[in-house]
């Protein structure tokens, strides 16, 4: 439970805040597809940390 609400919190968020800058720079959809990369990279990371943890 305790990974895949890391993964699913990660993703999301840099989703919504990739969705939001692209809103307010007119960016659409560079900045959402930078975070998303960034935001799966870091959920993979963390996943990985709370696996070799317990």
């Amino acid at each position: 439970m305790q990974i895949s609400s890391i993964f699913v919190c990660a993703v999301l968020g840099a989703l919504l805040g990739g969705i939001w800058l692209d809103r307010s720079f007119g960016t659409a959809p560079c900045l959402m597809l930078l975070l998303m990369i960034l935001g799966i990279a870091f959920a993979m990371y963390a996943v990985y940390r709370t696996v070799n943890q317990e």
